[in-house]
């Protein structure tokens, strides 16, 4: 990270802003992602004890 990176960083222009808006709905579209996969797995865990 060069100096006028941290500059940027520290200031918050408004790229930057869209930028962690960006990063803050990956994080949440990924949690999402991993809570369905989960509970799909744990789904078909039960399934498969219910039908056996």
């Amino acid at each position: 990270m060069s100096s006028d990176e941290i500059i940027t960083f520290v200031n918050g222009d408004k790229s930057s802003a869209m930028e962690s808006k960006m990063v803050g709905m990956g994080i949440y579209i990924f949690y999402i992602l991993s809570v369905i996969a989960i509970s799909s797995m744990f789904l078909t865990v039960l399934y498969r004890k219910v039908v056996k």
